[in-house]
């Protein structure tokens, strides 16, 4: 409790956790993860399909494909573009 009478929580023990960890949009590309969020943090699974997009100047689908098959593990989840 705090002096205000309020319980101390994580934010991780609220039923609304944060939701744009997994999520990515600058002027280039805006993607969405869905899966396992931990390994979307980890990662920074939409961070790098955006980053390869633009350092490495191939389609976000290519960049989709790179990271989801070629860092990812199978059932982490996907890239909604």
């Amino acid at each position: 409790m705090t002096a205000s009478n309020h319980m101390c929580r994580s934010i991780w023990s609220y039923p609304c956790t944060p939701t744009h960890t997994g999520t990515w949009a600058d002027k280039h590309v805006a993607v969405s993860g869905t899966g396992i969020g931990e390994e979307f943090i980890r990662g920074a699974t939409a961070h790098d399909v955006a980053a390869r997009r633009a350092y490495k100047g191939i389609s976000t689908k290519d960049a989709v494909c790179e990271v989801v098959h070629g860092v990812m593990r199978p059932g982490d989840g996907g890239v909604v573009e």
